[in-house]
């Protein structure tokens, strides 16, 4: 897989360009987890913001507890140490991509 993401440019379509080959999609969820990981890190790492639902529930903190939970889900995923039969990391990655999922609009800032 080549992403390439340019610049965004005022009143111009982001210049994006993707390449996927077929050996990508033979394990889909762990190719995605490569690219979601470290976004989700450096998102983390760079956001100022948070989610109204926590103006007055945690705040920056509790959105950051979140955001923790859905790094720990697809770094388990990637990892070699990951056992399918082992109920906490099971759970951790449900937990993690439900969290995704629910605040996937959020990820914005």
């Amino acid at each position: 897989m080549k992403i390439e993401i340019g610049k965004p440019i005022i009143n111009e379509d982001q210049n994006t360009t993707i390449e996927i080959d077929n050996y990508d999609l033979w394990n889909l969820n762990n190719t995605l987890a490569i690219v979601i990981a470290p976004c989700l890190k450096k998102f983390k790492e760079t956001t100022t913001s948070y989610p109204n639902k926590f103006n007055n529930n945690g705040g920056m903190t509790a959105w950051c507890e979140i955001l923790d939970k859905m790094i720990v889900a697809f770094e388990l995923i990637l990892s070699s140490d990951y056992e399918l039969n082992n109920i906490d990391n099971e759970n951790k990655i449900k937990e993690g991509l439900r969290l995704f999922s629910e605040y996937y609009q959020e990820l914005w800032d």
